[in-house]
């Protein structure tokens, strides 16, 4: 079987990031399914320290959010092929979620590259459904593409994926954070 570099896209979620002067590329759902070291706690939360694990405190603030607007539980993928007119069709639904099916036209070879696409389409629509901000004592650990965990947060009590980092250096050192929602299983 050879594997040309369009399947290769199709079947990763690639994202960016820019590091010591040097371009990064990588698979977000890698980075989101390795295991989070790092607990960010909002002040005033009880929790039971787990080996192994970096806790963080907010410090001067945060921000979180969830999209309702253009968020899906299941992507359909339909092309229908040229010459031959037969129709490849494949679905993808997200364990756990329950709502609109996304519907995609777009040309795919066969029915696992269709499932793929769907996967992919779906990733990308619904990546930004819970998301946020985070500012706190400065911390070199939290940079891009690290996954953290939200503690005391409530209902946004989950895992989270650092899409944005920023150190500041002034009349004292703070970091400032943008987070979202990883996503299980696709």
């Amino acid at each position: 079987m050879t594997l040309s570099f369009y399947t290769i896209i199709w079947t990763l979620s690639l994202a960016l990031k820019i590091s010591d002067k040097k371009i990064i590329i990588f698979d977000e759902a890698k980075y989101e399914a390795e295991k989070a070291k790092i607990t960010i706690v909002k002040p005033g939360t009880v929790y039971k320290k787990e080996s192994g694990m970096k806790y963080l405190f907010v410090g001067t603030g945060y921000s979180l959010r969830t999209k309702i607007r253009d968020i899906y539980a299941a992507c359909r993928v339909s092309y229908q092929q040229g010459s031959s007119k037969s129709n490849i069709e494949a679905t993808y639904t997200a364990a756990g979620k329950k709502g609109k099916t996304l519907q995609v036209n777009e040309q795919v070879e066969s029915v696992a590259e269709a499932l793929n696409l769907a996967k992919k389409r779906l990733r990308e629509k619904n990546k930004d459904e819970v998301t946020g901000s985070l500012n706190m004592l400065g911390n070199f650990v939290l940079l891009s593409g690290v996954t953290v965990n939200l503690l005391g947060f409530g209902a946004f009590d989950d895992k989270y994926l650092i899409t944005r980092a920023s150190h500041d250096i002034g009349s004292g050192y703070t970091t400032n954070i943008d987070v979202r929602r990883c996503l299980n299983g696709y």
